[in-house]
């Protein structure tokens, strides 16, 4: 990238040649390297994608040459690029070209966007929708029926935010050969009228691929230009890396194509769907696999334990205090979840399960200690088993998750986004265990943080806000109240541990030498304003590879 000499911003000083003569230098900033220490600096020196010195203004001047682009920060912060550890990139950039129902407040409005959408579509396309919350509409659930209504020649799906849920009219249903005959599938739910056993429309979870496997899927071609959408905006947000979660060999390939074609800005790394686990033994492909080292690495596989709790098909162990006739579902028996956990284990390859109810968790524990017992401590140690989201715990969980050294997967933004209904849902008794953050990280256990993008937006500054706050309000309990964590905490969890989490602490997650020259520059030091402030930061700058992929003063 070339930069824009402007004055004040970028001097080019001339000094003799040496050997190590930076490429980029940023002086006069304030340096949070991340590391174990803590240290904070004043400047940094990048030769290649690797830093070079991280030090005094005096130690990094030394290292400047003719060709040197030198940067006046004029005192902002600059910390490692972010890393998102749970992120659906692909889905999100398809996702942008439904319809966007997430500021709905009424089945109303929601049922005017379809009809708005039907009267621009031949007869027969289909209409996809993404991010509706009955919470938001007064408690409310579409039905096949509403959607009937406004698009009886199209069909349509339209998925809740929480992605564990879908309303789907009748031409869909129909298509996709469900009817009041059809049994539920494992791990999922078909929803019926209790009076007349009729399908309402609601599909939970693994019922959902039901319809989904009869929709036309994207192209290469479609993938690619969502892929390299949400990179561009990943960059805005000073994010660096992104592990996307769930994903098969297609996707891949075409991450693989785009680095090849110099077209990836943002190093990726993937845990597979578990429906490949068989293709990845087959390849060999051990826990982490490089396929562009740096760049394209697989770190391990992804499975399902149960569902959401906005959804309520997150599994727990007691009923649903707003459902008392349920308590969720969970996606597979005990021993399934046991076998494909030891299968991919005993193999060498990392197990990453989505967990949210106390009962959920409980059943990934009961398969991490089979594995455990049947593999040996030593090979067991080494592949950093993860639960994700880690949303309703106890006690028992807690230590549990520390007695076998569980990385801790957790999202910043999920506590923020249902703290309105969250105790409608578990209750007072155990709302103190609900996304349980401060106690995680009070275990001295490694927690990584993502955002689960599309389910919250894609910005780290918003979830650092959202983790190191607590609002009283609804809930009112002190022991949940105090389960925040520090914006220094938040930072960790996006930055070396999130390095951690996908097996590259040595070479990313934090500023000093040797590791790859990835860092944002902020206007604002989050370590330093009050939380209000946070969310009045900008990213600046954002350096991938040593390279400049984001400068604000080039936008627009």
């Amino acid at each position: 990238m070339t930069f824009k000499r402007k004055e004040g911003n970028l001097v080019i000083e001339s000094k003799p040649r040496k050997k190590n003569i930076a490429d980029l230098v940023l002086l006069n900033c304030k340096v949070y390297t991340m590391n174990d220490d803590l240290d904070v600096e004043e400047a940094v020196a990048v030769k290649g994608n690797k830093i070079i010195c991280v030090g005094t203004e005096e130690d990094v001047k030394k290292l400047i040459g003719d060709n040197t682009c030198v940067l006046n920060l004029e005192g902002k912060p600059v910390l490692p690029g972010f890393e998102d550890c749970h992120c659906h990139l692909i889905s999100y950039g398809l996702s942008l070209s439904q319809v966007d129902l997430s500021d709905l407040t009424d089945i109303k409005n929601l049922l005017k966007r379809v009809e708005i959408k039907a009267k621009n579509l031949p007869n027969d396309f289909w209409i996809r929708g993404h991010s509706w919350d009955q919470e938001k509409m007064g408690g409310n659930w579409p039905t096949r029926f509403d959607l009937d209504s406004v698009s009886p020649n199209n069909p349509v799906l339209l998925t809740r935010i929480c992605c564990h849920i879908a309303v789907a009219n009748s031409k869909a249903l129909e298509l996709a050969g469900i009817s009041k005959e059809t049994p539920d599938p494992v791990g999922g739910e078909i929803e019926r009228d209790k009076v007349t056993g009729e399908v309402t429309g609601l599909l939970k979870d693994s019922a959902i691929d039901l319809v989904e496997k009869v929709i036309p899927q994207a192209t290469r071609d479609e993938i690619k230009t969502a892929i390299k959408l949400i990179t561009r905006k990943a960059l805005e947000k000073g994010v660096t890396s992104i592990e996307d979660v769930g994903v098969g060999w297609e996707e891949v390939n075409i991450y693989s194509d785009l680095y090849l074609d110099g077209e990836l800005g943002i190093r990726m790394s993937f845990l597979i769907d578990v429906g490949f686990l068989d293709e990845m033994i087959k390849r060999s492909m051990r826990s982490p696999y490089p396929l562009h080292k740096g760049w394209v690495n697989v770190t391990g596989v992804k499975v399902f334990a149960d569902g959401s709790l906005g959804g309520r098909t997150a599994y727990l162990k007691e009923p649903y205090l707003d459902r008392l006739d349920t308590c969720g579902l969970p996606m597979l028996s005990q021993d399934d979840l046991n076998k494909i956990v030891l299968k991919a284990n005993q193999f060498g390859i990392q197990v990453a399960v989505h967990a949210i109810g106390d009962a959920a968790n409980e059943m990934v524990i009961k398969a991490f200690e089979n594995s455990l017992s049947s593999i040996g401590y030593k090979k067991y140690s080494k592949l950093r088993n993860r639960i994700e989201h880690c949303s309703v715990l106890n006690d028992f969980l807690l230590s549990k998750y520390k007695e076998l050294g569980v990385l801790a997967s957790i999202q910043l933004s999920f506590e923020a986004s249902d703290r309105n209904w969250i105790i409608k849902r578990v209750g007072k008794e155990r709302i103190r265990y609900v996304y349980a953050w401060r106690s995680l990280l009070d275990s001295d256990l490694v927690c990584i943080g993502g955002t689960d993008c599309p389910i919250e937006v894609l910005d780290p500054i918003i979830g650092l806000y959202n983790v190191s706050n607590r609002e009283r309000g609804i809930v009112d309990d002190d022991l949940y109240l105090q389960q925040k964590i520090s914006v220094r905490e938040g930072l960790e969890l996006i930055t070396k541990n999130a390095a951690y989490g996908t097996f590259e602490e040595d070479v990313k997650g934090t500023i000093e030498v040797g590791k790859y020259a990835d860092m944002v520059v902020l206007s604002k030091d989050l370590l330093e304003v009050g939380r209000e402030e946070i969310l009045n930061a900008k990213v600046l700058m954002t350096i991938v590879d040593g390279k400049i992929l984001f400068d604000i003063r080039e936008k627009g």
